[in-house]
């Protein structure tokens, strides 16, 4: 296991790429980290995030199904999957995935959003 530095310092990295808009070096440092870290949704979940940005749609399913397989709560997890659903033409699951977003947390406004774009 790595130390408290180590992961804060790829976590630091991943976001540096991501802003500079290297996604490809975002999704390096993401993968180091899933590794580290195989029991934290939040990694997955965003590693989904820059594969759907990088238009790897089924990589970006894959990790956003790892995050919601390990926090199955958490209603923006659902809303990328949405999207990444709707990305592929799956509208049924993309609006499947947008009605549990909202069951969990009926506040979220991207979901909301972006089942009026469904």
């Amino acid at each position: 296991m790595s130390d408290n530095g180590e992961i804060q310092r790829l976590l630091e990295a991943s976001r540096v790429e991501e802003k500079k808009g290297n996604l490809h070096g975002s999704i390096r440092h993401l993968q180091v980290l899933s590794d580290l870290l195989p029991n934290n949704a939040s990694i997955f979940n965003k590693l989904g995030i820059m594969n759907y940005g990088v238009g790897e749609l089924n990589l970006a399913e894959k990790n956003t199904c790892k995050a919601l397989a390990l926090s199955p709560n958490v209603s923006s997890y659902h809303n990328t999957l949405a999207l990444i659903f709707k990305k592929k033409g799956d509208l049924a699951s993309s609006l499947e995935s947008l009605q549990q977003a909202l069951r969990i947390d009926d506040k979220n406004a991207q979901a909301w959003n972006n089942l009026g774009l469904v």
